[in-house]
């Protein structure tokens, strides 16, 4: 797999909870590109519940911020941790 170097969100998901989790991405992870974008090409998905881009080709989405923040994580940590 290969390591997350660049999240992605709408900002028409923003409201969902989405902003919370890209502030959380920047903040623990300054190496990680966050980036907003008035649109993904997702939008019968997005704006129904948060959701983000990981590398460009994985959309991610959860019922809830809490759980998409903690899915983000695992699969930054998963992915970037050296062995």
């Amino acid at each position: 797999m290969n390591r997350v170097t660049k999240i992605e969100v709408c900002t028409n998901n923003l409201f969902l909870g989405t902003k919370h989790v890209c502030n959380q991405v920047a903040d623990n992870y300054p190496d990680i590109e966050v980036t907003e974008w008035e649109c993904l090409g997702y939008c019968h998905l997005c704006y129904r519940q948060p959701a983000v881009l990981i590398n460009d080709t994985e959309y991610v989405q959860t019922d809830k911020p809490e759980e998409l923040w903690k899915l983000v994580q695992e699969q930054i940590e998963k992915r970037n941790t050296k062995l």
